[in-house]
């Protein structure tokens, strides 16, 4: 089982104003290198001195760091509804008792295959209280994870947010709220872990406008309390758990039961499996486990028509639409989901890392096709590109003493080899690193796989410890955003799937479209594109970017969010031009909603479902 953290107890608590742990991230030491604070990865507490002018020449401005761009004013004023008084008084009269309810099912019975209420898990409780009106509880539960969203916080004098939370613990309670907002027209906004990188918690609040009386009280409903794994059916191999559980809880709990669940999506340490399962979400490791509609064998989901859920956990039915399919993908548009039955799998007999490089992304690229059309696919196949390959190279501490000198012969013999040996530029090389779980077997067949596919396509075994640091890569890259941001250097990811023949064409053109743009803004130094290739299917493959520049905030027409969205809204024109799925797993949100085509019998269908599911919009649309 891959540990993307060193020890998943007493973990800090998750940073309000940016990504991850409290005290966790890049930061510059007294002597000017770059630094990773805190304790929870293995990259913590390191000093890597390469990568801060790494980073200066690949955004091309020579006093990058020398002062900060962008002064936060975080925390912004969050805004207050002029009747959420009013809405209030109502929860209080409705949940006197205003703690954590105790009398939940714990979990077991006679219908668990086995399990008892001892396999019964629960994470830690994230909110105080079941009602609250804390400003910094309602700034945290009104963004996720954009470039918009953290730079309104830190830029904004005000910020749009609900005016109540509400932090059920039973299902019982979540009918009741669905309830009483149908009664008194108020607005519920189911969140999660709060990850999003789709503006999926941008309301329409209506504080700005000229008649806020005209919009509707908001009141956000946290799942985080209902955080247990209630039961592990070890005869049928599933797990019933509820929706706020926290995927690092998740991957905690059934490893102390000798089970895994398999699904990793790169936000896994802060994502909850309520947010997978509305998100459509997949993981790093899905050639393996599948993605999360893969692992769903029922979810309990609570509309304001009603209850969804089966009498039964049959494995297949053939009876009218499946009500799994309809929740998947709806980000909260027709109902809150409470709990849900995945499939489990025992602990893989074998894990192993391995990386290949190549000496491009084009070689590499043909090596994940032929890869997935052998059938002898690992776990985790992930290609990146020129510049996510150098920033891992860069993630190697700086060795001491005796190491040194042993480090430093060992690299000049590596870059002699790739360079003078195999012919490769190490400004155009690429990697994939590649995770195999399964059985000694099964593992075996897929190295014997990859090492001939490598061979074919002229890369090299570049061994474990590489893999293992790209993968970690993942975890790592997220927290430079909120690193590079006082600098005025904004930056984001984006995803798409797309057939095998098409991608070349649209990576190259993204790439294209966002330099161009760039260019024509007149921005200063360099725009940074930097892609991998991530799931692959029989059909396509996943292309997730990554978009990064330094703003001017000096600009004539374009506040810094203004530019940034620009380029990012060409970006995704682009990808739609040549192909591309609007999202491969990030969800639509605000974001990308303008995208969809309103007469398109898709878009109509889940329009038709939202209205017959909550006809008086109780439900954030």
């Amino acid at each position: 089982m891959t540990q993307f953290l060193k020890s998943f107890e007493n973990l800090p608590p998750e940073k309000q104003a940016g990504w991850g742990f409290e005290q966790h991230g890049f930061t510059i030491n007294d002597d000017g290198h770059i630094a990773i604070d805190g304790r929870v990865y293995e990259f913590s507490g390191q000093i890597y001195p390469r990568i801060l002018p790494w980073l200066s020449s690949q955004l091309g401005v020579a006093d990058l760091f020398q002062q900060q761009r962008i002064v936060s004013t975080f925390p912004p004023e969050v805004t207050v509804h002029p009747h959420a008084a009013s809405v209030l008084a109502v929860l209080r009269d409705a949940f006197p008792d205003d703690g954590a309810d105790d009398t939940a099912d714990e979990g077991g019975g006679a219908d668990d295959g086995g399990a008892d209420g001892d396999n019964a898990y629960e994470g830690a409780d994230t909110h105080g209280s079941m009602i609250s009106t804390d400003p910094m509880l309602r700034l945290r539960l009104a963004h996720g994870h954009t470039m918009n969203d953290i730079y309104a916080i830190h830029c904004h004098d005000t910020f749009d947010a609900p005016d109540v939370v509400f932090s059920p613990s039973s299902r019982e309670q979540i009918d009741a709220i669905i309830a009483l907002a149908t009664e008194h027209q108020f607005q519920l906004i189911p969140v999660g872990g709060a990850t999003n990188v789709s503006l999926a918690l941008e309301g329409h609040h209506g504080h700005h406008s000229e008649n806020p009386e005209d919009a509707p009280v908001r009141v956000a409903v946290s799942t985080r309390r209902m955080n247990r794994i209630l039961a592990i059916d070890r005869v049928n191999n599933t797990a019933h758990i509820e929706a706020g559980a926290i995927g690092r809880d998740i991957v905690y709990a059934l490893e102390k039961e000798g089970y895994v669940l398999g699904h990793e999506p790169d936000s896994i340490e802060f994502s909850t499996l309520g947010g997978w399962i509305a998100t459509r979400a997949s993981g790093m490791k899905k050639n393996r486990y599948g993605n999360i509609e893969d692992l769903i064998v029922d979810v309990e989901w609570v509309t304001p028509m009603g209850t969804v859920q089966r009498t039964t956990n049959n494995p297949r039915e053939s009876v009218l639409v499946d009500p799994n399919a309809l929740i998947l993908g709806s980000e909260g548009r027709y109902g809150i989901i409470t709990s849900a039955v995945v499939r489990i799998f025992k602990r893989p007999e074998t894990v192993a890392y391995e990386s290949v490089a190549f000496a491009s992304f084009a070689p590499g690229f043909d090596f994940m096709y032929a890869l997935q059309q052998s059938g002898d696919v690992p776990a985790s196949v992930r290609l990146v590109d020129t510049i996510q390959f150098q920033f891992s190279q860069l993630l190697k501490p700086a060795p001491t003493g005796s190491l040194a000198v042993i480090a430093k012969a060992k690299s000049t013999f590596q870059r002699w080899f790739i360079t003078r040996v195999k012919g490769f530029d190490l400004n155009k090389m690429a990697a994939c690193t590649i995770v195999y779980e399964g059985s000694a077997r099964e593992v075996a067949n897929q190295q014997a796989t990859v090492k001939k596919l490598a061979a074919q396509f002229g890369g090299v075994l570049a061994g474990s410890d590489n893999a293992r640091r790209g993968y970690a890569l993942t975890f790592t890259i997220a927290y430079l955003r909120d690193f590079l941001f006082p600098y005025g250097v904004l930056g984001e990811s984006f995803e798409t799937s797309v057939a095998w023949d098409k991608a070349p064409a649209l990576w190259q053109a993204v790439v294209a479209e966002a330099e161009k743009w760039h260019a024509e803004m007149g921005l200063p130094g360099k725009i940074i594109v930097t892609v991998r290739a991530t799931q692959i299917y029989a059909t396509g493959v996943t292309l997730y970017f990554y978009l990064g520049f330094q703003c001017d905030t000096a600009h004539a027409d374009l506040s810094p969010i203004d530019q940034f969205a620009h380029i990012e809204h060409r970006c995704r024109e682009v990808i739609l031009a040549h192909g591309g799925s609007l999202s491969h797993h990030h969800g639509i949100g605000a974001l990308r909603r303008g995208f969809l085509d309103p007469t398109n019998l898709r878009t109509q269908t889940a329009d038709a479902l939202k209205q017959w599911f909550d006809p008086q919009g109780v439900l954030l649309d």
